[in-house]
């Protein structure tokens, strides 16, 4: 876990480097989607295919990123009953072009959508997000 309050300043190069310098299994960058109040739902980010910035660690990176971003997505929307708007694939996303190990991110859900904001606010809730999470991870690994 990097940051642990709301007063981090650090970028997302940095967080990539404490991955790769830590020899990270994995690095899951947790994010909150925005949009029209409509819209609902959660997804995963990999790294693309055409992807220029990581494409020394592409053929290992992009395939397990990829497996591991559809194993958390499946999980974590069957644990917490959020829509599961599937896996993109970005090359635009510093995170993922800095990583030198499988990294994804997970948008779990929308905060300009009341429900999934109210639910994002939950205690009981983020236990059902953590273990969804989870579950991914130990299904990837």
């Amino acid at each position: 876990m990097i940051r642990t309050g709301q007063s981090v300043n650090i970028s997302n190069k940095e967080h990539a480097m404490i991955g790769n310098n830590n020899n990270a299994a994995a690095v899951i960058y947790l994010h909150c989607d925005g949009a029209g109040s409509s819209a609902r739902g959660a997804h995963t980010i990999a790294p693309a295919s055409d992807n220029p910035y990581c494409s020394s660690i592409y053929s290992a990176s992009y395939s397990v990123s990829s497996r591991l971003a559809q194993n958390v997505i499946s999980s974590y929307c069957a644990k917490t009953g959020i829509k599961n708007r599937g896996v993109s694939y970005r090359n635009d996303l510093s995170g993922l072009n800095w990583s030198e190990v499988p990294a994804i991110y997970i948008e779990m859900g929308f905060i300009t959508n009341a429900t999934e904001d109210q639910l994002l606010n939950d205690n009981a809730f983020q236990t059902k997000c953590a273990q969804g999470i989870a579950d991914g991870i130990n299904t990837y690994f």
